[in-house]
C-alpha cells in the first residue's frame, strides 16, 4: 500500500489507516478541483465569450450565451458543495472497494470523481447531448482509472501534497 509501519512491514500487513486517510484526502482533493472547475467554467461562460466574440457570434459558434447569471458566492459555494459531496461519497467508495472487490480504493475514487467532474463540465455546455456527455465522461473516467491503477503512489502523493494549496486558493 502506501505507508508501511514497522509492525506492518514485519507482519506483512498493509497500514489500513493510512490507506483510508490517503483515499479520503484524494477524494477531498478531487472535490475541490471539481468545484474550482465549475467556477472556472462559469467564469468563462460569463466573461470569456464576450471578450472575443460578439454575443450573437458566441451563441452561434459555441451555443453559450454571454449572459450567465452567477452570484459572487459561487467562488466559495461550488468548491464547498463539491467537497461536501466528495467527503460523503468517499467512505462509501472505500467500503465497496474493500468489501466487494477486495482492492485498493484509490483507483475507484479516481474513477468516480473523474466521472462526476467531467460530467459536471460537460453538462454546462448545452449543445452537447446528454448521452454524449455521459459517454465522454465515462471514457475519461475509465482512462483515469487505468492510469491510477498503475500509478497509485503518484496519485496518493498528488492528493496529499496539493490539497492544502488548493484549499488556500478556494478560501481566498
Amino acid at each position: 500500500m502506501y505507508d508501511l509501519g514497522f509492525v506492518g512491514s514485519v507482519l506483512g500487513y498493509p497500514n489500513r489507516i493510512s490507506s483510508t486517510r490517503t483515499s479520503i484526502l484524494v477524494a477531498a482533493w478531487f472535490g475541490l478541483l471539481i468545484g474550482l472547475g465549475e467556477v472556472a467554467a462559469k467564469g468563462a461562460q460569463k466573461f470569456g465569450t464576450g471578450l472575443f466574440f460578439e454575443p450573437e457570434e458566441s451563441i452561434r459558434r459555441f451555443g453559450i450565451g454571454p449572459v450567465v447569471s452567477v452570484s459572487k458566492d459561487i467562488l466559495w459555494m461550488a468548491p464547498l458543495a463539491a467537497l461536501t459531496l466528495s467527503l460523503i461519497l468517499a467512505p462509501v467508495v472505500i467500503f465497496v472497494a474493500r468489501r466487494l472487490f477486495r482492492r485498493d480504493p484509490l483507483p475507484f475514487i479516481v474513477l468516480l470523481f473523474t466521472f462526476i467532474g467531467a460530467l459536471n463540465l460537460f453538462y454546462m455546455y448545452p449543445r452537447l447531448q446528454e448521452y454524449a456527455a455521459l459517454l465522454l465522461a465515462a471514457g475519461i473516467a475509465a482512462q483515469m482509472y487505468r492510469i491510477a491503477s498503475s500509478r497509485t503512489e503518484l496519485v496518493a502523493r498528488l492528493g496529499q501534497t496539493y490539497l492544502a494549496p488548493i484549499w488556500r486558493i478556494t478560501s481566498l
